[in-house]
Protein backbone atom coordinates (compact mmCIF):
# COMPACT_ATOMS: atom_id res chain seq x y z
CA UNK A 1 0.00 0.00 0.00
CA UNK A 2 2.77 2.06 1.22
CA UNK A 3 4.43 1.62 -2.13
CA UNK A 4 1.51 2.21 -4.22
CA UNK A 5 0.93 5.72 -2.40
CA UNK A 6 4.67 6.77 -3.25
CA UNK A 7 3.83 5.59 -6.99
CA UNK A 8 0.70 7.72 -7.01
CA UNK A 9 2.83 10.49 -5.49
CA UNK A 10 5.53 10.50 -8.06
CA UNK A 11 2.84 10.60 -10.66
CA UNK A 12 1.58 13.84 -9.49
CA UNK A 13 4.81 15.15 -8.47
CA UNK A 14 6.06 17.99 -10.82
CA UNK A 15 10.05 17.39 -9.45
CA UNK A 16 9.52 13.85 -10.32
CA UNK A 17 10.73 10.82 -7.71
CA UNK A 18 14.13 9.22 -7.20
CA UNK A 19 14.08 5.00 -6.26
CA UNK A 20 16.85 3.80 -4.26
CA UNK A 21 18.10 0.12 -3.79
CA UNK A 22 20.62 -1.10 -1.17
CA UNK A 23 22.13 -4.48 -0.58
CA UNK A 24 25.15 -6.45 -0.52
CA UNK A 25 28.11 -7.16 -2.87
CA UNK A 26 31.69 -8.35 -2.76
CA UNK A 27 34.39 -6.11 -2.81
CA UNK A 28 37.42 -7.91 -4.02
CA UNK A 29 40.87 -6.13 -2.32
CA UNK A 30 44.20 -7.33 -1.43
CA UNK A 31 44.90 -8.81 2.09
CA UNK A 32 45.69 -5.17 4.75
CA UNK A 33 44.70 -2.80 1.96
CA UNK A 34 42.18 0.01 2.61
CA UNK A 35 39.30 -1.60 0.50
CA UNK A 36 39.80 -4.37 2.70
CA UNK A 37 39.41 -2.93 6.27
CA UNK A 38 36.64 -0.42 5.49
CA UNK A 39 33.84 -0.82 7.32
CA UNK A 40 31.45 -3.23 5.54
CA UNK A 41 28.52 -0.59 6.15
CA UNK A 42 30.48 2.01 3.91
CA UNK A 43 27.66 1.91 1.61
CA UNK A 44 29.13 3.06 -2.25
CA UNK A 45 28.01 2.23 -5.97
CA UNK A 46 27.70 -1.20 -7.57
CA UNK A 47 31.24 -0.51 -8.93
CA UNK A 48 34.07 -1.67 -7.05
CA UNK A 49 37.12 -0.01 -6.42
CA UNK A 50 40.33 -0.90 -8.55
CA UNK A 51 42.78 -3.02 -7.63
CA UNK A 52 46.13 -1.25 -8.55
CA UNK A 53 49.12 -3.16 -8.96
CA UNK A 54 53.08 -2.70 -10.94
CA UNK A 55 51.86 -2.44 -14.08
CA UNK A 56 48.54 -3.18 -13.70
CA UNK A 57 45.48 -1.84 -12.96
CA UNK A 58 42.39 -4.40 -12.70
CA UNK A 59 38.61 -4.13 -11.52
CA UNK A 60 37.04 -7.55 -10.45
CA UNK A 61 33.13 -7.56 -9.85
CA UNK A 62 31.50 -11.05 -8.74
CA UNK A 63 28.00 -10.75 -10.23
CA UNK A 64 26.19 -12.26 -7.10
CA UNK A 65 25.31 -8.84 -5.29
CA UNK A 66 21.40 -8.90 -3.93
CA UNK A 67 19.27 -5.93 -2.45
CA UNK A 68 17.58 -5.51 0.53
CA UNK A 69 16.02 -2.21 0.80
CA UNK A 70 14.15 -0.21 -1.57
CA UNK A 71 12.50 3.25 -1.39
CA UNK A 72 11.35 5.96 -3.57
CA UNK A 73 11.82 9.59 -2.90
CA UNK A 74 10.17 12.88 -3.50
CA UNK A 75 12.75 16.06 -2.94
CA UNK A 76 15.11 14.01 -0.67
CA UNK A 77 11.91 12.66 1.87
CA UNK A 78 11.31 9.11 1.40
CA UNK A 79 7.77 8.31 0.21
CA UNK A 80 7.51 4.26 0.57
CA UNK A 81 9.91 2.44 1.39
CA UNK A 82 10.10 -1.91 1.46
CA UNK A 83 12.13 -4.71 2.68
CA UNK A 84 13.33 -7.46 -0.25
CA UNK A 85 14.97 -10.54 0.22
CA UNK A 86 17.05 -12.63 -2.44
CA UNK A 87 19.16 -12.03 -5.13
CA UNK A 88 18.88 -9.43 -7.91
CA UNK A 89 17.66 -9.84 -10.87
CA UNK A 90 20.98 -10.15 -12.73
CA UNK A 91 22.53 -13.64 -11.25
CA UNK A 92 22.21 -16.15 -13.62
CA UNK A 93 21.95 -19.48 -11.69
CA UNK A 94 23.52 -22.04 -11.45
CA UNK A 95 26.35 -19.56 -13.06
CA UNK A 96 28.58 -17.27 -11.14
CA UNK A 97 29.97 -15.33 -13.10
CA UNK A 98 33.29 -12.98 -12.32
CA UNK A 99 34.26 -10.18 -14.78
CA UNK A 100 37.32 -8.33 -15.11
CA UNK A 101 38.42 -5.68 -16.27
CA UNK A 102 42.59 -5.32 -16.98
CA UNK A 103 44.45 -2.51 -17.74
CA UNK A 104 47.99 -3.07 -18.53
CA UNK A 105 51.17 -1.47 -18.85
CA UNK A 106 53.27 -4.42 -20.22
CA UNK A 107 52.73 -4.98 -23.81
CA UNK A 108 53.26 -8.60 -23.45
CA UNK A 109 51.34 -9.47 -20.53
CA UNK A 110 48.80 -12.63 -21.07
CA UNK A 111 45.71 -13.52 -19.35
CA UNK A 112 44.96 -17.44 -19.30
CA UNK A 113 41.11 -17.88 -18.09
CA UNK A 114 41.69 -21.33 -17.68
CA UNK A 115 43.82 -21.14 -15.15
CA UNK A 116 41.23 -18.82 -12.67
CA UNK A 117 40.73 -20.19 -9.59
CA UNK A 118 37.56 -19.38 -7.47
CA UNK A 119 37.91 -20.61 -3.61
CA UNK A 120 34.59 -20.79 -2.01
CA UNK A 121 34.52 -21.90 1.83
CA UNK A 122 37.70 -25.02 1.34
CA UNK A 123 35.61 -25.43 -2.62
CA UNK A 124 38.03 -24.26 -5.29
CA UNK A 125 36.01 -23.79 -8.43
CA UNK A 126 37.60 -24.24 -11.98
CA UNK A 127 36.21 -22.39 -14.58
CA UNK A 128 33.58 -23.75 -17.05
CA UNK A 129 33.46 -20.88 -19.96
CA UNK A 130 35.28 -17.74 -20.31
CA UNK A 131 34.26 -14.67 -22.76
CA UNK A 132 35.74 -11.23 -23.56
CA UNK A 133 33.60 -8.50 -24.18
CA UNK A 134 34.06 -6.10 -27.04
CA UNK A 135 33.31 -5.02 -30.46
CA UNK A 136 33.26 -7.84 -32.93
CA UNK A 137 33.18 -8.06 -36.69
CA UNK A 138 31.50 -10.60 -39.00
CA UNK A 139 34.88 -12.57 -38.93
CA UNK A 140 35.22 -12.67 -35.40
CA UNK A 141 37.79 -10.02 -35.06
CA UNK A 142 37.98 -6.65 -32.86
CA UNK A 143 36.38 -3.88 -35.24
CA UNK A 144 35.56 -0.34 -34.43
CA UNK A 145 32.54 -0.73 -36.61
CA UNK A 146 31.53 -4.39 -35.27
CA UNK A 147 28.61 -5.40 -32.68
CA UNK A 148 28.95 -5.08 -29.09
CA UNK A 149 28.94 -8.42 -27.18
CA UNK A 150 30.31 -11.30 -25.46
CA UNK A 151 32.97 -13.71 -27.74
CA UNK A 152 34.10 -16.67 -26.11
CA UNK A 153 37.77 -17.18 -25.59
CA UNK A 154 40.47 -19.55 -24.28
CA UNK A 155 43.87 -20.16 -24.00
CA UNK A 156 46.44 -17.14 -22.92
CA UNK A 157 45.70 -13.78 -24.22
CA UNK A 158 47.87 -11.03 -24.55
CA UNK A 159 46.71 -8.04 -23.44
CA UNK A 160 48.63 -5.40 -25.16
CA UNK A 161 48.30 -1.42 -23.68
CA UNK A 162 44.55 -1.62 -23.95
CA UNK A 163 41.67 -1.86 -21.75
CA UNK A 164 40.06 -5.83 -21.94
CA UNK A 165 37.40 -6.87 -20.61
CA UNK A 166 36.67 -10.44 -19.61
CA UNK A 167 34.23 -12.71 -18.06
CA UNK A 168 34.75 -16.39 -16.43
CA UNK A 169 31.73 -18.98 -16.02
CA UNK A 170 31.81 -21.05 -12.58
CA UNK A 171 29.46 -23.79 -12.36
CA UNK A 172 27.75 -22.76 -9.56
CA UNK A 173 25.08 -21.34 -7.68
CA UNK A 174 26.04 -17.48 -6.95
CA UNK A 175 27.49 -17.43 -3.47
CA UNK A 176 25.89 -14.97 -0.61
CA UNK A 177 27.33 -11.44 -1.19
CA UNK A 178 27.46 -11.10 2.72
CA UNK A 179 29.92 -14.28 2.97
CA UNK A 180 33.26 -13.63 4.01
CA UNK A 181 34.88 -16.93 3.05
CA UNK A 182 36.12 -16.10 -1.07
CA UNK A 183 39.23 -15.46 -2.52
CA UNK A 184 40.20 -15.47 -6.03
CA UNK A 185 43.71 -17.03 -7.40
CA UNK A 186 45.00 -15.65 -10.19
CA UNK A 187 48.30 -15.79 -9.68
CA UNK A 188 48.92 -18.94 -12.72
CA UNK A 189 46.63 -16.86 -14.43
CA UNK A 190 47.91 -13.43 -14.99
CA UNK A 191 51.52 -13.33 -16.26
CA UNK A 192 53.58 -10.48 -16.56
CA UNK A 193 56.75 -10.20 -16.94
CA UNK A 194 59.19 -8.78 -14.57
CA UNK A 195 56.33 -8.83 -11.81
CA UNK A 196 55.91 -11.01 -9.06
CA UNK A 197 52.75 -12.84 -9.11
CA UNK A 198 49.56 -11.46 -8.33
CA UNK A 199 48.37 -12.19 -4.39
CA UNK A 200 45.88 -13.93 -3.32
CA UNK A 201 42.64 -12.19 -3.76
CA UNK A 202 40.09 -11.48 -0.77
CA UNK A 203 36.12 -10.78 -1.54
CA UNK A 204 34.83 -8.88 1.43
CA UNK A 205 31.26 -8.60 2.06
CA UNK A 206 30.28 -4.80 1.49
CA UNK A 207 27.48 -2.72 1.27
CA UNK A 208 26.47 -0.61 -1.82
CA UNK A 209 23.66 2.13 -2.50
CA UNK A 210 22.05 2.83 -6.14
CA UNK A 211 19.89 5.56 -6.96
CA UNK A 212 17.69 5.78 -9.61
CA UNK A 213 14.88 7.93 -11.93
Amino acid sequence: MLRSAGIGLCALALTGCVGERAGWMHQACIEASPACIASPEDAGGLMPAPILLPGLQMVVRLENHGFDAERVKIIGLPVSERSVTGPSSSSRPPLTRLFLSMTSANATATFHPEHVRLIVGDVVLHPVASYEFGRWGPDGKPSPEGSWGFKPVSGAQTLGLSRREMSVDFGMEPPSPERGDLKLDLSEALNMPGQAPVPLLRFVPRRWRHDHV
